[in-house]
């Protein structure tokens, strides 16, 4: 699946955009609000899974009898106003600067991180974002 950067001023717009992108299969979705503040980061990953370093593989976090379909992040805070830093990066290179009211969809195991968040005189330091993941049951 492509990622897909979007306005996004509802729930519904996003729930919109996922169904384009998921067929007739049973799906579930989890919601999560996340606030963070200055020197808050994460590391890469790919969701639902951790880096098991001393077997170089990926081992999944989550009931097997589901399998992670899409994830989207809604941001409700605009870096560069709300905070500085916090970037959403993917592996490739590919790098989007939240901003209030946009969602961004992507698949859940292209491997991305956050950039540390910081603040600076002037910009407050809260990033605010709601992270919403659909599952495939199997």
């Amino acid at each position: 699946m492509n990622r897909d950067f979007f306005k996004a001023d509802t729930l519904d717009d996003i729930i919109k955009k996922v169904d384009t992108y998921i067929s007739s299969k049973p799906t579930e979705m989890e919601r999560y609000e996340r606030i963070t503040h200055a020197g808050y980061f994460m590391r890469p990953h790919r969701d639902d899974y951790r880096y098991d370093k001393r077997t170089e593989r990926w081992v999944a976090l989550f009931d097997t009898s589901k399998r992670p379909l899409i994830t989207a992040i809604w941001f409700h805070s605009t870096q560069g106003v709300d905070f500085i830093g916090g970037n959403l990066r993917f592996e490739d290179g590919d790098t989007y600067r939240p901003k209030a009211g946009y969602a961004i969809v992507f698949d859940p195991n292209d491997i991305h991180h956050v950039t540390l968040q910081q603040t600076k005189s002037g910009v407050g330091d809260t990033r605010h974002v709601t992270i919403l993941k659909w599952y495939e049951i199997v």
